[in-house]
């Protein structure tokens, strides 16, 4: 898997599939920063049947698919849309709360979701909380606990 950011060289693509369908973005993003479907599958949780729907949808999934695949494989959201359609979630502030967060928001954004999507990691993920911040472990816990990933909550 490469670490280092490349751009894709749209020129270079014209001949695989049409740039205006979000599975050729998907296809391309992948691809430009060195993941198979199967490494990406493996990044996202999800079956790589999975990612090789996304790799041929037309249309871009709803918002929060596409600001989940981005975060999970850690590429720009800008880099799955077309410049309408981030100019539409640019208008909203999604993309770019999402992008110009702090590392550790999206972090701390990610474990409450996989804590409330994979119970059976709870217990990992306690342990884990309470080696890093002995003091702070309870409060964490709860703070986890507290809602599901995407409500409101007086995060």
């Amino acid at each position: 898997m490469n670490q280092h950011y490349h751009k894709p060289d749209m020129r270079q693509q014209k001949n695989k599939k049409s740039y205006n369908s979000f599975g050729a973005r998907f296809s391309i993003a992948l691809s430009s920063h060195g993941w198979l479907q199967a490494d990406a599958a493996k990044e996202c949780g999800i079956s790589q049947p999975a990612i090789a729907r996304y790799c041929s949808l037309e249309t871009a999934p709803k918002q929060s698919t596409v600001e989940w695949l981005a975060r999970r494989l850690k590429i720009p959201v800008s880099e799955l849309l077309t410049e309408e359609e981030l100019a539409l979630l640019n208008s909203a502030g999604s993309v770019e709360q999402i992008e110009n967060q702090e590392p550790w928001v999206r972090w701390g954004k990610q474990l409450r979701i996989t804590w409330h999507q994979f119970p059976k990691r709870q217990l990992e993920i306690s342990v884990f909380v309470g080696h890093l911040w002995p003091d702070q472990a309870p409060q964490i816990i709860r703070w986890l606990n507290d809602s599901q990933p995407g409500k409101k909550s007086g995060d």
